[in-house]
């Protein structure tokens, strides 16, 4: 409900994302692996200004629908796929579960989590679905002109509410 709430704030957020994530099994590869997977929704790679370095972000449509699409990270592209960019446009199973690989992503840290592999997800079912924590990590970019102490308020406004 808060990341709604900050996304519906106008004028303060170039780009606001949010991100939970899973631990899926990636199979169909010499060593299996379990993997930490990011579930992304908004414009969290806009936000953090961050950019596909092969292939593509993923689209709006694939976001509103949970598209099986996926991006991996370029440390487990090398140690999986040899680092070849025929890996874009084919199936991995997670899971057991193909999902199309889209595109190729730098490393990308959020607070203490490092990520191998982004799917998209909608943002009303992030926390739902992650049963262990049931919280979202939320990065937003100031629109141009905003200060810095702008989202401190907001926050302090929705602690207050959820007090």
């Amino acid at each position: 409900r808060e990341y709604r709430d900050l996304r519906a704030t106008p004028g303060v957020f170039a780009a606001i994302g949010a991100v939970d994530f899973e631990y899926p099994d990636l199979t169909g590869v010499r060593e299996p692996e379990q993997l930490r997977l990011g579930r992304v929704s908004g414009e969290l790679f806009r936000a953090l200004g961050v950019r596909p370095l092969a292939g593509r972000a993923f689209t709006p449509e694939e976001m509103a629908s949970n598209a099986p699409v996926a991006m991996l990270d370029a440390e487990l592209w090398r140690k999986h796929f040899n680092g070849d960019a025929a890996i874009l446009g084919k199936p991995v199973l997670l899971d057991g579960r193909p999902v199309t690989v889209v595109g190729i992503m730098p490393p990308v840290r959020l607070t203490f989590n490092e990520y191998d592999a982004w799917r998209p997800a909608d943002p009303a079912k992030l926390a739902e679905a992650n049963g262990v924590f049931r919280t979202v990590t939320v990065v937003g970019r100031l629109a141009d002109g905003v200060g810095a102490s702008v989202p401190g308020t907001l926050m302090a406004q929705m602690t207050r509410r959820l007090a």
